[in-house]
């Protein structure tokens, strides 16, 4: 899980520490952003878990 985090986005890393901040982050962060980007990041974050 963090491991996927790093390689994906490290600034996301250095503020997750849990699987329940991971949630606060995705839905306070990813819903914002129309970005496919941070959508693809997502998609792939969420894989990991």
């Amino acid at each position: 899980f963090k491991t996927s985090i790093r390689a994906i986005c490290p600034n996301v890393y250095k503020l997750i520490k849990s699987r329940k901040e991971f949630n606060v982050y995705k839905s306070n962060k990813f819903r914002k952003k129309s970005n496919v980007d941070h959508e693809i990041e997502y998609q792939l974050i969420a894989g990991e878990n």
